[in-house]
């Protein structure tokens, strides 16, 4: 068992969706994680360098309609994300809904550590959470 799941995990969760972040956040919370939500994704990067989270779980796309008009894609705030010297390390999960069969392996391209499309299950979350948690990292 590696060192980020012989304890309780930080997971940083990054969703737009209010329900989204309370259901995943409940099914995290009973398998022993400490979550911290974000709601804008124009935040995650200073959210994650502020917690230091074990995992970022990242949403492929947030309308954040009250920061303004339009979509930042959760790509590029993954590139973000890895250019952080102080999050090397942090794996980041994420997931999508937009139904594209093209968007699971494009993300895992770029460095995500696993993908997740919604819908998706509270077991096959919290499957997915415990396999990126473990998941060896490139040195």
């Amino acid at each position: 068992m590696s060192e980020a799941t012989a304890k309780a995990s930080k997971i940083l969760l990054v969703d737009d969706h209010y329900q989204a972040q309370r259901l995943f956040s409940v099914v995290l919370q009973r398998c022993g994680h400490e979550v911290v939500i974000c709601g804008d994704i124009k935040e995650a990067v200073n959210m994650a360098r502020k917690v230091i989270p074990d995992l970022i779980i990242l949403d492929f796309k947030c309308d954040n309609a009250a920061n303004g008009p339009g979509i930042r894609e959760g790509l590029a705030t993954l590139t973000l994300i890895q250019q952080q010297s102080e999050l090397k390390g942090v794996r980041v999960l994420m997931m999508s809904g937009d139904g594209l069969t093209a968007t699971g392996p494009r993300v895992l391209a770029a460095g995500a550590v696993g993908y997740l499309n919604k819908p998706f299950s509270s077991i096959e979350l919290a499957q997915t959470v415990s396999q990126a948690l473990n998941q060896k990292l490139p040195a």
